[in-house]
């Protein structure tokens, strides 16, 4: 902070010191400024190049040079001022300013990308666990008059042995892709895990979330898989408010619903 001050007002700052400390002082000063200043930058570029590996190359066109831009702007200011170079001190500034624009709107947009890909699931493109604990319990109008679905594929288990890992995953994404089809616009389809699947039904009774169920899994079983293949899966309903007054109570019989009925149909196997 005082070498900021200092690049701003590098005379009164100067006379300043030289009057209390003076000349002596004032270049150890200058000296132990500028190396914090060069190990500022380092640190600055090194975080920068971490960032932009996370980041991908589409922050390089603006991350990079705003980084650059920051550096080369203080540089001027500082042999500008250790010059008395008006013209040097000037062009820092500016080379400064412009770059801190560029450098906080990127940094901005590079924050939002992230949280947004924290809630997605990079497998099926769906939004995560994540994204269901922290938006989805916040907001009314997806728990009032609302069901809820808990999915879980019938015999992933064969289906992994039979296809192995890779095709079996594309059977995940095949399945994921005709749920969200078949949902309305106002649906909220969750990967929860492994392969298991929320969907959010909003302004919806038992009744609708039942047939809304039996026609998804009518479409699902009608898809065209990997060597013929067939996909079912079982579903826990429920409802507010006879089921749950939240989230996670809805959440919590639903899970329940889906152990009957898989132990249901265990039992009759």
């Amino acid at each position: 902070m005082a070498y900021i001050i200092y690049l701003i007002y590098p005379n009164r700052y100067r006379h300043f010191w030289l009057s209390v400390y003076g000349g002596d002082v004032m270049d150890i000063w200058l000296i132990i400024s500028r190396l914090f200043l060069l190990l500022s930058l380092v640190v600055l570029i090194k975080y920068e190049h971490n960032l932009l590996k996370q980041a991908g190359k589409r922050g390089i066109k603006y991350i990079g040079l705003a980084t650059y831009g920051l550096a080369l702007g203080i540089m001027l200011l500082s042999v500008g001022n250790y010059a008395d170079i008006v013209i040097v001190c000037e062009l820092g500034v500016i080379i400064t300013a412009i770059s801190m624009i560029f450098y906080v709107r990127k940094i901005s947009r590079i924050t939002k990308r992230f949280n947004h890909l924290a809630n997605i699931d990079p497998l099926t493109g769906l939004v995560n666990r994540r994204y269901l604990y922290n938006k989805l319990t916040q907001d009314a109008k997806y728990t009032n008059d609302a069901s809820v679905l808990f999915i879980d594929i019938d015999d992933f288990k064969r289906i992994n042995d039979n296809l192995g890992h890779i095709n079996a995953d594309k059977v995940l994404c095949e399945v994921a892709d005709e749920i969200q089809t078949s949902l309305r616009g106002t649906d909220v389809l969750c990967r929860f895990g492994g392969d298991e699947f929320i969907i959010i039904l909003p302004k919806t009774n038992k009744d609708t979330a039942l047939s809304i169920l039996v026609r998804l899994q009518e479409n699902v079983a009608k898809l065209k898989l990997p060597e013929n293949i067939e996909v079912n899966f079982s579903a826990g309903v429920a409802t507010y408010p006879e089921d749950g007054t939240s989230f996670e109570e809805l959440l919590y019989v639903a899970d329940e619903e889906l152990f009957k009925v898989k132990d249901h149909k265990t039992a009759f196997n």
